[in-house]
């Protein structure tokens, strides 16, 4: 990750907000409906994060630190 502030965050914080998002949402749905409810769609929907970024966030972060 590069050091580069973007919007007051720098890469590392904005990866791990956009973690948090998407570890409430999927507990957020898996406890509401359960388990069979939940689906990448919905969780990235539901933390409002795109499916690159969530690939970002599997592999590392790499595509967050761009943004």
């Amino acid at each position: 990750m590069n050091g580069r502030v973007y919007a007051g965050q720098t890469a590392a914080d904005r990866e791990a907000a956009c973690r948090a998002r998407l570890r409430e949402a999927i507990h957020g749905i898996a406890g509401s409906n359960g388990y069979a409810a939940l689906t990448v769609e919905r969780a990235c929907a539901r933390a409002n994060v795109s499916s690159t970024d969530l690939a970002g966030v599997l592999i590392g972060g790499h595509r967050i630190e761009d943004r």
